[in-house]
């Protein structure tokens, strides 16, 4: 699950941001409740980490979590994954954009394609829902104080994470 900010500000060492960030989005996905969702990004740096973190995602492994190949397990159940695919329907019926993924996986197990949401806006429910499967909701912001406002405008969130060369920033 998890409704958990990962802050990408500009000054950010890109390629360690995507690298984590995909492992904060994809491990335990659908298991558990803290999990990277909202990636709020530096508009200055957003395209590269959009583009990178596309990537990453796509290429996840699908497989049995206990074999150390498999970057993304499936999710707790059939129930679980239905109610996923519906919520991202949901999104895109109310405006949000399908970057990538968006379906259930065909085939044995209950397994979520990597799925990137953009274009959220507050009067979209996906804005506010706990999403428990590998989707990654993008925003960009102007400065970290847009990143301050839009990363406490959630009723959720057991962690967090801001991505910077800048410990006092």
């Amino acid at each position: 699950g998890g409704n958990d900010v990962f802050v990408v500000l500009d000054d950010a060492d890109i390629d360690e941001a995507v690298r984590q960030g995909a492992q904060a989005r994809l491990s335990n996905c659908g298991q558990v409740c803290t999990a990277a969702k909202r990636f709020i990004l530096h508009e200055k740096i957003a395209s590269a980490f959009i583009d990178k973190f596309s990537a990453a995602l796509k290429a996840a492994r699908l497989g049995d979590p206990l074999d150390e190949q498999t970057t993304l397990g499936p999710l707790s159940s059939k129930d679980a994954r239905d109610r996923l695919s519906k919520q991202v329907d949901e999104a895109v019926q109310n405006g949000a954009t399908l970057l990538i993924g968006g379906k259930p996986v065909e085939g044995v197990g209950c397994y979520f394609q990597p799925t990137i949401l953009t274009d959220i806006r507050p009067d979209n429910p996906a804005y506010y829902e706990e999403f428990f499967g590998p989707v990654a909701q993008i925003y960009v912001v102007g400065d970290e104080n847009d990143a301050v406002a839009l990363a406490n405008d959630s009723h959720y969130g057991l962690g967090g994470s801001v991505w910077t060369q800048d410990i006092a920033r």
